[in-house]
């Protein structure tokens, strides 16, 4: 009875693990572009300049959310306080160049207290946002990084 139990226990932490297994990319629909040969720094300047800014980033830099905008149309007027919203958020994936870029077109909508809810991603204007951003990069030349460019050999 003991052995059954723990191969129950066994089976279901392992069916835990694989759900909580982070693929190092994002969640839900999203665009990706691979080799991108610029720097960290470059590509969080050309986000900022594809969109209407750049509202925050995580802690090591690869993770950056652009500022609120419309949530509809084409449109790149702000929205912080509006029913719904939307902003452009880009991973950067790698720990060398070529990066792989993924971007994802967030939609939330106000639930009425104040609180924004997911509500859907939109591919279209992700791959919209990041064309922008690569043409962005293509335009202006690549500063030099320390960091990016350094070799140990």
């Amino acid at each position: 009875m003991q052995k059954w139990i723990l191969t129950v226990i066994a089976i279901l932490s392992l069916v835990g693990c694989e759900s909580l297994y982070e693929t190092g990319g994002l969640k839900g629909s999203f665009v990706e572009k691979k080799n991108v040969n610029s720097s960290v720094e470059s590509i969080i300047k050309a986000l900022d300049r594809s969109t209407l800014g750049v509202r925050g980033k995580s802690a090591n830099g690869r993770e950056i959310v652009s500022r609120y905008q419309s949530a509809k149309g084409d449109s790149n007027e702000p929205a912080t306080t509006k029913k719904s919203r939307a902003y452009a958020r880009l991973l950067i994936l790698g720990d060398r160049r070529p990066y792989t870029l993924q971007m994802q077109f967030v939609i939330e909508e106000d639930q009425g207290d104040g609180e924004y809810v997911v509500m859907s991603t939109d591919d279209e204007r992700a791959q919209k946002i990041l064309k922008k951003l690569l043409d962005t990069l293509a335009s202006r030349p690549d500063s030099k990084d320390f960091i990016d460019d350094f070799r140990s050999f």
